[in-house]
């Protein structure tokens, strides 16, 4: 039974024993064959890479229509509660403007009211 040394000792005898260009074919097959698994390699770091952007691409985008229609339906509800306090404002402003308007002309009839009732002192 051969025996590690003994085999590789054969290697290499089968090695030299070969025509020269025999062994630059081997060696160009081989630096080929390296050539193309690393040519492989790249292509599939690419293809990774690719992908992976593709789907951080994707998840931002979709974060970016969540936060965006968030934006705007807050935007919306803001503007209607705004609009609903402006207008109550407004209407309770109207109010006390028409009650101080009553009051005073109130205060004007009751006064011109009282002054007919009591003719001035001529003096």
């Amino acid at each position: 039974m051969p025996t590690a040394p003994l085999l590789s000792a054969l290697a290499l005898a089968a090695a030299v024993a070969l025509p020269a260009h025999a062994r630059q074919e081997d060696e160009a097959a081989s630096g080929s064959l390296g050539a193309e698994l690393k040519e492989a390699a790249r292509d599939v770091g690419h293809a990774t890479r690719d992908a992976a952007k593709s789907v951080g691409h994707a998840a931002r985008d979709a974060g970016k229509a969540v936060g965006h229609a968030t934006r705007d339906t807050t935007r919306a509800v803001g503007h209607a509660s705004r609009d609903a306090a402006k207008s109550a404002g407004h209407a309770s402003r109207d109010a006390a403007r028409e009650a101080g308007h009553a009051v005073h002309d109130g205060v004007e009839d009751a006064g011109a009211a009282i002054k007919d009732a009591h003719p001035a002192d001529s003096r």
